[in-house]
């Protein structure tokens, strides 16, 4: 297990099952039933297919918060996400949780302790709250 992945699984009581740990995000569920990304609502995401960076690179762990790659955290960092005042109001009051399964050797670092960047991650569902 990565330092990461024993981070995460010790802050967030996430298990690692296999190689892989569930972690959650906010995205945009549109009224056609889509799920874009909540910060730019330009990434679409899909469930089952894998979702990596727009630009096909992830930051480096020293690249600093919010860097290039996918963002994941905590059920808890989700949650609060939905009421950042960053989030534009075209998707706020329409954010949903997606539960996503993240492979621990996609981990490339944790921001601000609240989530964690990833490589790829695989969405798997909406979390039905």
């Amino acid at each position: 297990m990565n330092r990461t992945a024993k981070y995460l699984t010790k802050k967030f009581g996430a298990p690692v099952i296999g190689d892989s740990m569930i972690l959650y995000k906010a995205v945009w569920l549109t009224p056609n039933g889509k799920l874009f990304g909540s910060w730019d609502s330009t990434y679409e995401y899909k469930i089952g297919k894998a979702a990596k960076p727009m630009n096909g690179w992830c930051a480096p762990a020293r690249s600093g918060v919010c860097a290039s790659g996918m963002h994941v955290g905590s059920m808890d960092f989700a949650q609060q996400w939905r009421k950042n005042e960053y989030v534009p109001p075209r998707t706020k009051n329409k954010l949903v949780i997606l539960a996503c399964q993240v492979k621990v050797a996609d981990m490339v670092a944790t921001d601000l302790g609240a989530k964690v960047r990833c490589k790829e991650i695989l969405p798997i569902g909406i979390v039905q709250e």
